[in-house]
């Protein structure tokens, strides 16, 4: 573990497939506005640490990280639990306007792992720290 972080055991380790990345303008090149986020979906191919029943999973990334991906891709992902989303979602329902689902995520990118990692032993870390 690295100096100053802390184990998380709020996190979720998944290998995944890369199954869609939606298409706007800053997304793959320019500069992207400040705070900015992608939502990319996943195809779940195992579970290496924590606990996730669906097929597919949602995660949001900052637009630095979305790029580094493509369609197809097969990576380990470290992701953890976000409501702020689905909260934010919740309230423009509440006040007459709709976010769609596509735009909702319930995970957001912590890290990429090593693609060889195939075990839970890898401990989850807190970026926060």
């Amino acid at each position: 573990m690295v100096s100053g972080q802390r184990e998380n055991d709020n996190c979720l380790i998944v290998r995944s497939r890369v199954v869609a990345i939606p298409d706007s303008g800053f997304f793959r090149e320019g500069s992207p506005p400040e705070g900015a986020y992608v939502i990319i979906n996943y195809k779940v191919l195992k579970v290496l640490k924590g606990s996730y029943e669906d097929d597919e999973i949602k995660v949001s990334h900052g637009v630095m990280s979305a790029r580094k991906v493509n369609i197809g891709d097969q990576v380990v992902l470290e992701v953890k639990p976000y409501k702020d989303l689905r909260e934010e979602a919740e309230f423009f329902r509440e006040v007459g306007l709709e976010k769609s689902e596509d735009r909702i995520a319930d995970f957001v990118f912590v890290r990429f792992r090593p693609t060889f990692s195939n075990s839970s032993q890898f401990p989850c870390t807190d970026p926060t720290l």
